[in-house]
């Protein structure tokens, strides 16, 4: 499995996308939580988490994504996932958690949906 990375783009003044790679296991998690704090701390509002480079996910990873989703949420803000591959959406299908995580079929999409409510 390939090591875990984070790249973080902004998109607009209050929008950006975090593209993951490699293996989102327990140990990405401190990775996630700095880096999303980055992001929240600059004022972005929108954050799209584009996941087609994610080979597996942990509990503790879809936590860190979770969490953003909720401070985001208090914000008036938006997050959305994007283009997993079949065995992580099926992982994030099987938890229940695709209408937190803001699943979509792709970051172009995901990028609609967060504009949709970030303005």
């Amino acid at each position: 499995m390939a090591e875990f990375t984070i790249i973080s783009q902004t998109l607009t003044n209050n929008i950006a996308i975090a593209r993951l790679t490699g293996a989102m296991d327990d140990g990405a998690f401190d990775a996630m939580e700095d880096e999303f704090g980055k992001l929240l701390e600059s004022g972005m509002l929108g954050v799209i988490i584009d996941l087609s480079g994610v080979e597996s996910v942990s509990s503790d990873g879809l936590g860190a994504i979770l969490n953003l989703a909720t401070v985001l949420k208090a914000r008036s803000g938006k997050l959305a996932t994007a283009a997993a591959i079949p065995d992580v959406a099926d992982t994030i299908g099987l938890l229940g958690i695709g209408d937190l995580l803001g699943l979509e079929a792709t970051a172009d999409a995901a990028r609609k949906a967060v504009a949709a409510v970030v303005r």
